[in-house]
């Protein structure tokens, strides 16, 4: 995941160093396209290497050969690159932050992949994928979802697309995975706003999460206050502001 390196150490990870090639740099270090060999290297958004580097990238590309950093051994690989971005690349070339002729160059064979609001078909698979995959996980009780909680997956925009899905499927077994059926009850209430896609602030974010604690709290105790405070190890009037503040049906 190239977002995740820090910029100093891209060309270290992908091409290795030397021992001494740099501070705390104690022993020679294979990198990515090395240890590949003549198999696959996946560039997960490639789109957040450093300029720097992606002059680096190009050269490999071309020639197939590189240096360790530190070292002067010229290395062949044959090893095959995929990369992904979920930056629209062409924008990046246009605004300077990528090369062209470096987008050019990985662009051999180009593939889209849709967003998720845009294969509605395909949403019913990964809930269905994802709940089973966590109710194992996790030990869960949960044994399926509903028709009407499925719809609600269907309608809404996933702007986060396959992750948002997972971790939305993930936090619902760890707050109601008790439950043998989940209902559309259940669902985190930003699946349920009316611009689907919408992106919550911090605030109702958190907000949203305090929401389902409290609720679940207050269900497990049979809507005692006070068991509910226990549970969350706060006040009894501290839940009572909280089921005012965001506007919690009492039962």
């Amino acid at each position: 995941h190239c977002a995740a390196i820090p910029e100093t150490l891209f060309e270290s990870e992908l091409f290795g160093h030397e021992k001494g090639a740099f501070t705390n740099a104690f022993q020679r270090k294979i990198g990515k396209f090395e240890l590949a060999g003549k198999g696959t290297i996946f560039l997960d958004e490639v789109s957040e290497i450093p300029l720097s580097m992606q002059t680096k990238l190009l050269r490999f590309l071309e020639e197939k050969k590189f240096t360790r950093l530190g070292g002067n051994e010229i290395i062949e690989s044959e090893a095959r690159i995929i990369s992904a971005s979920s930056k629209d690349l062409k924008e990046e070339v246009k605004k300077g932050r990528f090369r062209d002729d470096l987008y050019y160059r990985l662009g051999v064979v180009p593939i889209r992949i849709p967003p998720l609001c845009e294969r509605k078909e395909d949403i019913p698979l990964l809930v269905e994928f994802y709940f089973e995959y966590f109710r194992k996980k996790l030990g869960c009780e949960a044994k399926k979802i509903s028709e009407k909680a499925m719809e609600v997956f269907v309608n809404y925009d996933w702007p986060g697309n396959v992750r948002e899905l997972k971790n939305i499927i993930e936090r619902i077994l760890v707050l109601k995975g008790n439950k043998s059926i989940i209902e559309k009850e259940d669902l985190p209430e930003e699946l349920f706003l009316k611009e689907a896609g919408k992106k919550a602030s911090l605030k109702e974010k958190v907000e949203e999460y305090e929401r389902e604690l409290i609720l679940d709290a207050l269900r497990k105790s049979n809507w005692n206050k006070s068991e509910a405070a226990r549970i969350l190890k706060t006040t009894r009037r501290i839940i009572s502001y909280k089921i005012k503040k965001l506007n919690i049906e009492e039962k």
